[in-house]
């Protein structure tokens, strides 16, 4: 997997994978996105998109999308963004008896999209999901 879009990259980006429990919210918070440079991305004005696809295939269907929240607070370092799932998005999902089953993995990236409307790609990975037994 690659870190690259379209646009020319101005920060890093993270390669990570999550396991998720079927059937639960999940979210986490990345605090103060950087540069290449090392200074603070000011999100004032950026949006954020992020899918999750069962494969990198053109005509994959996408299997379910994440809710961005951003908080701006007065200095860049301290912009923090929550990334986050629905339970009944996770609880829709079909998924294999374990969470390295091919039908319980799924790729997901996050893009930071800017004033000018260009794509970043922020962060990328797989997602697993863990059957629940409680429903």
């Amino acid at each position: 997997m690659s870190c690259t879009t379209g646009a020319p990259l101005s920060h890093t980006c993270l390669v990570k994978d999550f396991t998720i429990h079927q059937g639960a919210y999940w979210a986490i918070k990345i605090k103060g996105i950087k540069n290449a440079d090392g200074t603070y991305v000011d999100l004032t004005g950026a949006t954020f998109r992020g899918q999750a696809r069962r494969d990198l295939g053109p005509s994959t269907a996408v299997a379910f999308s994440f809710t961005f929240t951003v908080d701006l607070l007065t200095d860049p370092a301290k912009h923090s963004v929550v990334v986050s799932i629905a339970a009944s998005t996770t609880d829709a999902l079909t998924v294999g008896k374990t969470p390295r089953d091919k039908d319980s993995v799924f790729y997901y990236d996050w893009e930071l999209v800017d004033t000018l409307g260009n794509p970043h790609r922020i962060q990328m990975g797989r997602i697993y999901i863990a059957r629940n037994a409680t429903r």
